[in-house]
């Protein structure tokens, strides 16, 4: 696992190893994730003793932590986790909106394919 500053990086080979992406997810040191039957809650310390929320982007697009469950390990081309705002890189930051948290960021081979 390849860590830049406060980013932590894993390709598709670690993250095939885990049955299920949310186990892959539960890897990474910096993510509090909850699992209960039908929701998935992910929290990172937010720098000032309690936690937030991160962004989620499959692909570049928006999504929630539920669709996170619907990932299949195979499928994850890389993940990036950026715990704090300030190590968002700007491209995945939407304009106008300050990002309060940080952000998880998930490639699917279908997604590198299309690029």
């Amino acid at each position: 696992s390849a860590s830049v500053g406060q980013a932590h990086a894993r390709h598709s080979t670690s993250i095939a190893r885990y049955p299920q992406f949310v186990n892959a997810l539960r890897s990474f040191p910096s993510l509090n994730v909850q699992q209960r039957p039908t929701t998935l809650m992910i929290t990172v310390p937010n720098g000032k003793g309690g936690d937030c929320q991160p962004d989620v982007l499959i692909d570049g697009a928006r999504a929630t932590f539920n669709h996170l469950l619907d990932l299949m390990s195979n499928e994850i081309g890389g993940v990036e986790v950026y715990t704090h705002a300030a190590h968002i890189p700007s491209r995945f930051v939407p304009a106008g909106i300050q990002p309060q948290c940080g952000m998880i960021l998930v490639w699917t081979k279908y997604g590198f394919r299309n690029r």
